[in-house]
């Protein structure tokens, strides 16, 4: 691909160039005062989203490239007409589907930075677009295209760091595809994922708020499946000791959310369970147990109020959503800090 004046072509090879992207990148940024015809620009702005998916590199290696396209993309959406704004915002949308839904595609994670035509502090928005992607993408063989791009948006969320708007929008795409009731996706691509998105909350220094509220999120909503568990169980102990070891304020805000969804989890999953093995599964978990019981549990976990997801015509075994929490301690009411310490040394001391 190469410039011509300003436009970007296919070369004989047909190949997408990044030396080229970057030079029409800032042939445009260089001259604000030019706008190329509607359906020209259209077609440059899915020749970036092509090129971007095909690139190679992280973060560090594309920075320069990606705050031009940034910087590009932001001042087209914010001074062409909003009915051509429109149209490019789709056929970005869409180029974007096009790649995250093709399993075989293995698009660039830097592809994701086309999300600034988005504006994510506008949830609703946002919603809409995602809404409009689950739409196109539900004509599928079983929602095959919506599986992958869902995988691939999560591989993303623990591979790149480099775009802010990510959580944001993986948030918005799990939203509208919860909206079509599209629970068998959401069950099975986040119990696949589900390793590697908790291991994120492992290094809280490069995690996102958005992003901590996507893993929540999909924590919560899988607190009835054993499977989704299984999955988490040997890094459990590990995540909640180096969180604890973080005296940080994000640390610790991160440590007590994890410790409310986990504790839901183990009470409700041990409710559903009866006799043999109900002790069976203490017997299995009992580290993970004890390990949840020297934190302390609170009631406030904003994400334990949605709804856990439910694969349709799957008959789950009875949860009891409202199962009562661990113990909590004492609300301090003054000097009662003293006898609350005392209690839980005591709770958390083995005999």
């Amino acid at each position: 691909m190469a410039v011509k004046k300003h436009e970007l072509v296919h070369d004989n090879r047909n190949q997408l160039d990044l030396q080229a992207l970057e030079q029409y990148i800032q042939l445009m940024n260089d001259q604000t005062n030019y706008k190329p015809p509607p359906q020209e620009l259209v077609k440059n702005c899915q020749d970036i989203v092509k090129c971007l998916a095909r690139a190679s590199g992280n973060e560090e290696q594309l920075w320069t490239l990606l705050q031009t396209v940034e910087e590009y993309l932001l001042r087209i959406v914010n001074t062409v007409h909003s009915s051509i704004r429109h149209e490019i915002v789709t056929a970005i949308l869409d180029k974007f589907y096009t790649f995250i839904s093709d399993p075989q595609s293995d698009a660039c994670p830097a592809t994701s930075v086309v999300l600034i035509v988005l504006d994510c502090s506008d949830t609703e928005g946002t919603l809409s677009a995602a809404r409009w992607l689950v739409q196109q993408g539900d004509n599928g063989p079983a929602g095959a295209g919506l599986r992958a791009s869902l995988s691939c948006l999560y591989c993303w969320l623990y591979e790149w760091h480099g775009t802010p708007a990510l959580g944001d929008w993986v948030m918005a795409f799990i939203k509208a595809l919860e909206e079509n009731e599209r629970f068998d996706i959401l069950i099975e691509v986040s119990v696949d994922n589900l390793g590697r998105l908790f291991l994120a909350l492992d290094d809280p220094v490069t995690l996102r708020q958005s992003v901590a509220d996507v893993i929540f999120h999909v924590l919560a909503s899988l607190r009835e499946s054993t499977d989704a568990f299984n999955r988490i169980a040997p890094h459990i102990g590990r995540v909640l000791a180096n969180l604890a070891t973080d005296s940080g304020q994000w640390s610790r805000q991160l440590l007590q959310n994890l410790v409310d969804i986990l504790t839901a989890t183990v009470d409700g999953l041990v409710d559903s369970l009866k006799g043999e093995a109900q002790d069976m599964f203490k017997d299995k978990y009992q580290d993970v147990i004890l390990c949840l019981e020297r934190h302390m549990a609170s009631r406030g976990c904003r994400f334990l109020q949605q709804t856990p997801w439910r694969a349709r015509n799957v008959c789950l075994t009875s949860v009891n959503t409202h199962a009562p929490m661990r113990k909590v301690g004492l609300l301090n009411l003054g000097n009662t800090c003293y006898m609350n310490s005392v209690m839980q040394a005591l709770l958390v001391t083995r005999q």
